[in-house]
């Protein structure tokens, strides 16, 4: 009989402190991995620290189950960032750093968390970052193309060399064909395409296709190139 009313007294004082912390609990628990069986809640397989945190009932832990995957699925849908964080002066910097789009977004990111900004609102991620850069040559190339005047040219000379240089987006080099322009005691880079092949044939209409973009092609007056093979044929 002893055994009986203590076990009677234990189990009054385990549902007593179920039902003064399962408001505060209920949130955590993952429905699949609790049985609602009395069995649970017996004093001889569950320690206090198992415990303390479970509901009354499984009606009131179910409708405490309802309310948290409601909250989950607000978190889960909440709207992608819409605030535009690249500008051009970015943009130029991170080309000036020789900066990759993937390792940008790395440190846009870790920037933005040390200034206290919700990089959730934020536009950070590595195809709008390399969109927003190729938007951004071009603007600027554009811009430099309309600033260049032609009038004042007489006599221009066109050099080229092309050369392995190591490529933006990776470990491998590839053949570049730097285009340069003099005129008097001015210079202007025009381009410094990438080609497929270092052939004669590619540099060839690399050169006319720089020259035709920046209205050169009546101005040419001598040219001047090394002596390899590719730039003789």
């Amino acid at each position: 009989m002893r055994k009986v009313k203590d076990k009677e007294e234990r189990q009054e004082k385990l549902n007593a402190r179920k039902k003064r912390h399962y408001e505060q609990c209920a949130a955590t628990f993952n429905k699949q991995s609790i049985d609602f069986s009395d069995d649970d809640f017996s004093d001889e397989v569950a320690s206090t620290s198992e415990i303390d945190c479970l509901p009354v009932s499984s009606t009131e832990y179910k409708s405490n189950i309802i309310d948290t995957s409601q909250t989950q699925l607000t978190v889960t849908n909440k709207t992608r960032g819409r605030l535009e964080i690249m500008t051009a002066k970015l943009s130029s910097a991170l080309d000036r750093c020789k900066i990759s789009d993937r390792d940008a977004v790395h440190i846009i990111i870790a920037v933005a968390e040390a200034l206290k900004v919700e990089v959730s609102d934020l536009v950070v991620n590595r195809s709008s970052i390399k969109r927003y850069r190729e938007q951004s040559r071009m603007v600027l190339a554009n811009n430099i193309r309309k600033k260049f005047s032609t009038s004042e040219l007489n006599a221009i000379v066109l050099h080229w060399d092309g050369k392995l240089l190591l490529d933006l987006t990776g470990k491998q080099t590839v053949d570049r064909l730097p285009i340069v322009i003099t005129n008097n005691d001015s210079e202007q880079l025009l381009g410094v395409p990438k080609l497929l092949q270092g052939t004669s044939k590619a540099q060839a209409e690399a050169i006319y296709q720089h020259l035709s973009e920046w209205g050169l092609m009546d101005h040419v007056k001598a040219i001047c190139f090394d002596t390899t093979a590719t730039n003789t044929d």
